[in-house]
This record gives structure tokens, C-alpha cells and sequence, in this order.
């Protein structure tokens, strides 16, 4: 039975290494895409330094409000003995767009250097008409007949504001 716990604690004991190790790997592949987000005048702008990966390896996808960012190298390498080795590296972020952020706007583009630049701008405001906004006359907890201001200065000849006034106290007695 000593045999048995033996083989079973070293089993057990490559096994937490081998997982401690592929999540360091895991880490490094995602944590090797440092990048900054950020909002200007302009708008919503992320940068991801992707040194590692061609265009054709990334893949920037718009989902709602939702930008995702992937990546997904792999590279085969002969040692020239026949025998071959693979590495793999994938990575995946994802960023919220702000609400006041155009989602059909999004651009993204890839320097020489490896850093990937999405950028998006904020919504246009509609254009604001001009329009007169009327006046309400408050007597008490009443109120009386919106004025614009043109109609004012012919209600202030025909009684006015004191004329209307006196119609509400008549038929409140009323």
C-alpha cells in the first residue's frame, strides 16, 4: 500500500505543477496584451500592444455595447532531428462602450509596431431647433392660459394679466 500513496502523491504532485504552470502560461498570454482605454472630447479609444500576433491572428468583433478583442497564434517549430514542437497563444478581452459612444462607429487599426487602436466616436447630438417656449401665468394653486410673447403685449391691452385674474375670482365665487 506505501507503493500506491507513493505513486498517487507524485501523481497528484505533477498534476497541481502542470496546472500552476499552464495558468502562469495562460497569464502571460493574456497579461502580454498590456493596453490602455480611455475617453476623450472625441470619443471611446483603446490601445492593445499585440507585438505577437499578424492581422490575421486578431479578431475585433462589436456586440451590443460590448467590443471584443481576440488573438489566437500558433507556431510550429522543427528542431531538424524530426521532431516538431507547437506553441500556442490566445487571448480575449472585452470593454463596455459608454452610452454616449457611436457602436456602429467603431474603426480599429494595427501599427507596425504591434499596437492595436480601436477607436470610436461619440454620438452627434441632434440639431436643436429654435422655438419659443410659452409662459404659464401661476395665480394660487391655478393656472392661466399660456401667453407667447406676442400675444402679450395685445393681453396687456385688453386687461392683461389683471383682467384674467379677474375672470378666475368671478368664477371661483360662482
Amino acid at each position: 500500500m506505501n507503493f500506491m500513496e507513493r505513486i498517487f502523491e507524485e501523481l497528484v504532485k505533477e498534476f497541481w505543477e502542470d496546472g500552476a504552470r499552464i495558468r502562469r502560461q495562460g497569464a502571460a498570454a493574456d497579461g502580454g496584451q498590456s493596453g490602455t482605454v480611455g475617453e476623450s472630447g472625441d470619443g471611446f479609444s483603446l490601445s492593445l500592444e499585440v507585438p505577437r500576433f499578424s492581422p490575421e491572428e486578431l479578431k475585433v468583433k462589436v456586440v451590443g455595447r460590448k467590443v471584443l478583442v481576440t488573438g489566437k497564434h500558433e507556431k510550429k517549430s522543427d528542431d531538424g532531428s524530426g521532431s516538431y514542437s507547437y506553441t500556442r497563444e490566445e487571448f480575449r478581452r472585452e470593454f463596455q462602450l459608454p452610452e454616449d459612444v457611436d457602436a456602429q462607429a467603431v474603426n480599429c487599426c494595427l501599427s507596425q509596431d504591434g499596437r492595436l487602436k480601436v477607436e470610436a466616436p461619440r454620438l452627434a447630438l441632434p440639431p436643436v431647433d429654435e422655438r419659443t417656449v410659452p409662459i404659464d401665468i401661476a395665480s394660487g394653486t391655478t393656472s392661466s392660459p399660456r401667453l407667447h410673447p406676442g400675444e402679450e403685449a395685445q393681453e396687456r391691452g385688453s386687461g392683461g394679466v389683471a383682467g384674467i385674474k379677474d375672470e378666475m375670482e368671478a368664477k371661483a365665487e360662482i
